[in-house]
Protein backbone atom coordinates (compact mmCIF):
# COMPACT_ATOMS: atom_id res chain seq x y z
CA UNK A 1 0.00 0.00 0.00
CA UNK A 2 2.84 2.39 0.79
CA UNK A 3 4.60 1.42 -2.42
CA UNK A 4 1.45 2.01 -4.44
CA UNK A 5 0.81 5.52 -3.14
CA UNK A 6 2.15 8.67 -4.81
CA UNK A 7 1.19 11.00 -1.96
CA UNK A 8 3.80 13.31 -0.51
CA UNK A 9 2.46 12.66 2.99
CA UNK A 10 1.82 9.07 4.09
CA UNK A 11 0.44 8.26 7.52
CA UNK A 12 0.15 5.19 9.73
CA UNK A 13 -2.68 5.87 12.19
CA UNK A 14 -3.55 3.34 14.91
CA UNK A 15 -3.39 2.82 18.69
CA UNK A 16 -0.24 1.60 20.41
CA UNK A 17 0.90 -1.88 19.45
CA UNK A 18 -0.15 -1.91 15.80
CA UNK A 19 3.39 -2.00 14.45
CA UNK A 20 3.42 1.54 13.04
CA UNK A 21 7.04 2.29 13.87
CA UNK A 22 8.17 -1.20 12.84
CA UNK A 23 6.49 -0.84 9.46
CA UNK A 24 7.92 2.65 8.99
CA UNK A 25 11.45 1.43 9.75
CA UNK A 26 11.16 -1.51 7.39
CA UNK A 27 9.69 0.50 4.52
CA UNK A 28 12.11 3.42 4.87
CA UNK A 29 15.01 1.01 5.30
CA UNK A 30 14.82 -0.17 1.70
CA UNK A 31 18.00 0.67 -0.30
CA UNK A 32 16.18 3.01 -2.68
CA UNK A 33 15.22 5.39 0.14
CA UNK A 34 17.20 7.61 2.50
CA UNK A 35 15.46 8.54 5.71
CA UNK A 36 15.84 10.88 8.67
CA UNK A 37 13.76 10.64 11.84
CA UNK A 38 12.12 12.96 14.32
CA UNK A 39 10.67 11.10 17.31
CA UNK A 40 7.85 12.79 19.17
CA UNK A 41 7.67 13.14 22.93
CA UNK A 42 6.17 15.50 25.50
CA UNK A 43 8.47 18.31 24.30
CA UNK A 44 6.85 18.10 20.87
CA UNK A 45 3.99 20.21 22.19
CA UNK A 46 6.51 23.09 22.41
CA UNK A 47 6.67 24.44 18.85
CA UNK A 48 10.21 25.77 19.36
CA UNK A 49 11.45 22.31 20.42
CA UNK A 50 9.54 20.66 17.57
CA UNK A 51 10.90 23.05 14.96
CA UNK A 52 14.46 22.68 16.22
CA UNK A 53 14.16 18.90 16.34
CA UNK A 54 12.76 18.64 12.82
CA UNK A 55 15.50 20.98 11.55
CA UNK A 56 18.18 18.84 13.19
CA UNK A 57 16.75 15.71 11.59
CA UNK A 58 16.38 17.29 8.15
CA UNK A 59 19.96 18.61 8.26
CA UNK A 60 21.00 15.01 7.73
CA UNK A 61 19.74 15.41 4.16
CA UNK A 62 20.04 19.18 3.64
CA UNK A 63 23.00 20.54 5.68
CA UNK A 64 22.27 23.71 7.68
CA UNK A 65 18.54 23.46 6.97
CA UNK A 66 16.65 25.63 9.45
CA UNK A 67 19.63 27.75 10.48
CA UNK A 68 17.79 31.05 10.02
CA UNK A 69 14.69 29.59 11.63
CA UNK A 70 16.63 28.62 14.74
CA UNK A 71 18.10 32.11 14.92
CA UNK A 72 14.59 33.51 14.77
CA UNK A 73 13.49 31.19 17.57
CA UNK A 74 16.34 32.39 19.77
CA UNK A 75 15.52 36.02 19.01
CA UNK A 76 11.79 35.84 19.73
CA UNK A 77 10.25 35.36 23.12
CA UNK A 78 7.03 33.93 21.73
CA UNK A 79 7.74 31.41 18.95
CA UNK A 80 4.14 30.20 19.03
CA UNK A 81 3.18 33.61 17.61
CA UNK A 82 5.74 33.29 14.80
CA UNK A 83 4.78 29.87 13.49
CA UNK A 84 4.06 31.02 9.94
CA UNK A 85 7.36 32.93 9.73
CA UNK A 86 9.31 30.00 11.18
CA UNK A 87 7.78 27.58 8.68
CA UNK A 88 8.44 29.93 5.76
CA UNK A 89 12.09 30.39 6.75
CA UNK A 90 12.53 26.64 7.05
CA UNK A 91 10.71 25.97 3.76
CA UNK A 92 13.11 28.22 1.86
CA UNK A 93 16.00 26.00 2.96
CA UNK A 94 14.56 22.70 1.75
CA UNK A 95 13.18 23.46 -1.71
CA UNK A 96 15.82 21.16 -3.24
CA UNK A 97 14.73 18.17 -1.17
CA UNK A 98 15.87 14.93 -2.92
CA UNK A 99 13.18 12.75 -4.47
CA UNK A 100 14.41 9.64 -2.66
CA UNK A 101 14.54 11.22 0.83
CA UNK A 102 11.91 10.92 3.55
CA UNK A 103 11.32 12.59 6.89
CA UNK A 104 9.77 10.19 9.39
CA UNK A 105 7.82 11.78 12.24
CA UNK A 106 7.22 9.10 14.85
CA UNK A 107 4.58 9.40 17.61
CA UNK A 108 3.11 12.53 16.07
CA UNK A 109 0.21 12.50 18.54
CA UNK A 110 2.34 14.51 21.00
CA UNK A 111 2.22 17.46 18.58
CA UNK A 112 -1.56 17.44 18.81
CA UNK A 113 -1.34 18.86 22.33
CA UNK A 114 -0.38 22.21 20.77
CA UNK A 115 -2.16 24.19 18.06
CA UNK A 116 1.14 25.90 17.24
CA UNK A 117 2.96 22.59 16.73
CA UNK A 118 0.16 21.27 14.54
CA UNK A 119 0.20 24.48 12.52
CA UNK A 120 3.95 24.22 11.99
CA UNK A 121 3.77 20.68 10.59
CA UNK A 122 0.70 21.58 8.52
CA UNK A 123 2.65 24.41 6.89
CA UNK A 124 5.59 22.10 6.19
CA UNK A 125 3.26 19.76 4.30
CA UNK A 126 2.06 22.68 2.18
CA UNK A 127 5.18 24.81 1.69
CA UNK A 128 7.91 22.20 1.25
CA UNK A 129 8.56 19.25 -1.08
CA UNK A 130 9.60 17.09 1.88
CA UNK A 131 8.13 13.62 1.68
CA UNK A 132 6.90 12.56 5.11
CA UNK A 133 5.94 9.28 6.71
CA UNK A 134 4.03 9.99 9.91
CA UNK A 135 3.09 7.53 12.64
CA UNK A 136 0.47 8.61 15.15
CA UNK A 137 -2.14 7.24 17.51
CA UNK A 138 -4.51 9.92 16.21
CA UNK A 139 -5.08 11.49 12.82
CA UNK A 140 -3.57 15.00 12.59
CA UNK A 141 -6.16 17.78 12.53
CA UNK A 142 -4.81 19.04 9.19
CA UNK A 143 -5.28 15.62 7.54
CA UNK A 144 -8.73 16.52 6.27
CA UNK A 145 -11.02 14.25 4.29
CA UNK A 146 -10.57 16.58 1.32
CA UNK A 147 -6.76 16.25 1.34
CA UNK A 148 -7.05 12.47 1.63
CA UNK A 149 -9.62 12.37 -1.19
CA UNK A 150 -7.38 14.42 -3.47
CA UNK A 151 -4.43 12.11 -2.71
CA UNK A 152 -2.35 14.81 -1.05
CA UNK A 153 -2.28 12.52 1.99
CA UNK A 154 -2.41 8.73 2.12
CA UNK A 155 -3.54 7.01 5.33
CA UNK A 156 -3.17 3.44 6.49
CA UNK A 157 -5.34 2.87 9.56
CA UNK A 158 -5.64 0.14 12.15
CA UNK A 159 -7.93 -1.97 9.96
CA UNK A 160 -5.14 -2.41 7.41
CA UNK A 161 -2.44 -2.79 10.07
CA UNK A 162 -4.38 -5.47 11.95
CA UNK A 163 -3.26 -9.05 11.38
CA UNK A 164 -5.48 -11.37 9.42
CA UNK A 165 -6.39 -14.68 11.01
CA UNK A 166 -3.82 -16.63 8.99
CA UNK A 167 -1.07 -14.18 9.99
CA UNK A 168 -2.03 -14.34 13.66
CA UNK A 169 -1.96 -18.15 13.64
CA UNK A 170 1.48 -18.04 12.04
CA UNK A 171 2.73 -15.81 14.88
CA UNK A 172 1.15 -17.95 17.59
CA UNK A 173 2.24 -21.07 15.69
CA UNK A 174 -0.88 -23.01 16.55
CA UNK A 175 -3.68 -23.96 14.21
CA UNK A 176 -6.10 -25.63 16.61
CA UNK A 177 -9.48 -24.30 17.68
CA UNK A 178 -8.21 -23.54 21.19
CA UNK A 179 -6.90 -20.16 20.10
CA UNK A 180 -9.95 -19.18 18.03
CA UNK A 181 -11.65 -17.31 20.94
CA UNK A 182 -8.42 -15.41 21.56
CA UNK A 183 -8.15 -14.38 17.93
CA UNK A 184 -11.76 -13.23 17.94
CA UNK A 185 -11.12 -11.00 20.95
CA UNK A 186 -7.77 -9.72 19.70
CA UNK A 187 -9.32 -8.53 16.42
CA UNK A 188 -5.92 -8.56 14.75
CA UNK A 189 -4.12 -6.35 17.29
CA UNK A 190 -0.45 -7.25 16.61
CA UNK A 191 0.90 -6.51 20.11
CA UNK A 192 -1.81 -8.65 21.69
CA UNK A 193 -1.16 -11.49 19.28
CA UNK A 194 2.59 -11.22 19.84
CA UNK A 195 2.25 -11.30 23.63
CA UNK A 196 -0.13 -14.24 23.46
CA UNK A 197 2.26 -16.04 21.09
CA UNK A 198 5.08 -15.66 23.63
CA UNK A 199 2.83 -17.04 26.35
CA UNK A 200 1.85 -20.07 24.26
CA UNK A 201 5.50 -20.77 23.49
CA UNK A 202 6.14 -21.16 27.24
CA UNK A 203 3.31 -23.54 27.98
CA UNK A 204 -0.41 -24.34 27.65
CA UNK A 205 -2.69 -21.51 26.53
CA UNK A 206 -5.38 -21.61 29.18
CA UNK A 207 -5.76 -17.93 30.07
CA UNK A 208 -6.77 -15.75 27.10
CA UNK A 209 -5.51 -12.62 28.90
CA UNK A 210 -1.98 -13.20 30.20
CA UNK A 211 -0.48 -10.93 32.85
CA UNK A 212 1.92 -9.51 30.27
CA UNK A 213 -1.07 -8.14 28.38
CA UNK A 214 -2.34 -6.20 31.38
CA UNK A 215 1.18 -4.93 32.00
CA UNK A 216 1.39 -3.77 28.41
CA UNK A 217 -1.92 -1.91 28.61
CA UNK A 218 -0.92 -0.33 31.91
CA UNK A 219 2.47 0.84 30.68
CA UNK A 220 1.56 1.92 27.16
CA UNK A 221 -1.93 3.33 27.63
CA UNK A 222 -3.40 3.53 31.10
CA UNK A 223 -0.41 5.16 32.80
CA UNK A 224 -1.09 8.39 30.88
CA UNK A 225 -4.65 8.61 32.22
CA UNK A 226 -5.75 10.21 35.46
CA UNK A 227 -7.62 7.75 37.74
CA UNK A 228 -10.94 9.52 37.18
CA UNK A 229 -10.52 9.24 33.41
CA UNK A 230 -9.67 5.54 33.70
CA UNK A 231 -12.92 5.00 35.60
CA UNK A 232 -14.86 7.12 33.11
CA UNK A 233 -13.51 5.15 30.17
CA UNK A 234 -14.23 1.91 32.01
CA UNK A 235 -17.87 2.99 32.30
CA UNK A 236 -17.97 3.88 28.60
CA UNK A 237 -16.49 0.49 27.75
CA UNK A 238 -19.82 -1.18 28.53
CA UNK A 239 -21.13 0.42 25.32
CA UNK A 240 -19.78 -1.16 22.11
CA UNK A 241 -19.72 2.15 20.25
CA UNK A 242 -21.01 5.60 21.13
CA UNK A 243 -20.93 9.27 20.25
CA UNK A 244 -20.21 12.31 22.43
CA UNK A 245 -23.87 12.93 23.35
CA UNK A 246 -24.17 9.37 24.68
CA UNK A 247 -20.89 9.78 26.55
CA UNK A 248 -22.32 12.94 28.12
CA UNK A 249 -25.40 11.00 29.19
CA UNK A 250 -23.24 8.38 30.90
CA UNK A 251 -20.49 10.57 32.39
CA UNK A 252 -22.25 13.94 32.62
CA UNK A 253 -19.85 16.81 33.45
CA UNK A 254 -16.63 14.85 32.96
CA UNK A 255 -17.54 13.45 29.54
CA UNK A 256 -15.70 15.93 27.34
CA UNK A 257 -12.42 15.69 29.23
CA UNK A 258 -12.56 11.89 29.47
CA UNK A 259 -13.32 11.44 25.77
CA UNK A 260 -10.55 13.87 24.83
CA UNK A 261 -8.09 12.01 27.06
CA UNK A 262 -9.20 8.68 25.64
CA UNK A 263 -8.56 9.91 22.11
CA UNK A 264 -5.24 11.48 23.09
CA UNK A 265 -3.86 8.28 24.56
CA UNK A 266 -5.31 5.95 21.94
CA UNK A 267 -7.64 4.13 24.32
CA UNK A 268 -10.51 5.50 22.24
CA UNK A 269 -10.54 5.31 18.47
CA UNK A 270 -12.81 7.02 15.95
CA UNK A 271 -13.43 4.51 13.12
CA UNK A 272 -16.06 6.83 11.60
CA UNK A 273 -16.52 10.54 12.11
CA UNK A 274 -18.30 11.11 15.42
CA UNK A 275 -18.40 7.41 16.37
CA UNK A 276 -16.10 6.29 19.18
CA UNK A 277 -14.99 2.78 20.17
CA UNK A 278 -12.91 0.97 22.76
CA UNK A 279 -11.23 -2.26 21.70
CA UNK A 280 -12.86 -5.23 23.52
CA UNK A 281 -9.59 -6.25 25.18
CA UNK A 282 -8.97 -2.72 26.39
CA UNK A 283 -12.52 -2.65 27.69
CA UNK A 284 -11.93 -5.84 29.70
CA UNK A 285 -8.64 -4.56 31.09
CA UNK A 286 -10.17 -1.18 32.01
CA UNK A 287 -13.04 -2.81 33.87
CA UNK A 288 -10.76 -5.27 35.67
CA UNK A 289 -8.45 -2.42 36.67
CA UNK A 290 -11.18 0.02 37.75
CA UNK A 291 -13.92 -2.01 39.43
CA UNK A 292 -14.18 -4.47 42.28
CA UNK A 293 -15.84 -7.88 41.95
CA UNK A 294 -19.52 -7.54 41.13
CA UNK A 295 -19.33 -3.80 40.51
CA UNK A 296 -19.02 -4.26 36.74
CA UNK A 297 -22.26 -6.22 36.60
CA UNK A 298 -24.12 -3.56 38.61
CA UNK A 299 -22.85 -0.74 36.41
CA UNK A 300 -23.69 -2.64 33.24
CA UNK A 301 -27.21 -3.36 34.48
CA UNK A 302 -27.72 0.30 35.39
CA UNK A 303 -26.50 1.51 32.00
CA UNK A 304 -28.74 -0.95 30.19
CA UNK A 305 -31.64 0.33 32.26
CA UNK A 306 -30.90 3.90 31.17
Amino acid sequence: MLDGSSSQIRMLIAPAGYGKTTLAREWLGEPERQDVWYRGGPATADVAALAAGVAEAVSGVVPDAGKRMRERIRATGHPEEDVDILAELFAEDVQDWPEDAWLAIDDYQFAMESAASERFVDLLTQLTPIQMLITSRRRPSWATARRILYDEIFEIDRRALAMEDIEARAVIDRGDDQISPVLARAMGWPAVIGLYGMKVSRGPANDPLPDELYDYFAQELFSELAPEDQIGLARLSFVRSFDRPLAATILEATAQRTVDEGLRTGVLTEPARGILEIHPLLASALRDHSFQDGESERIEARLVGQ
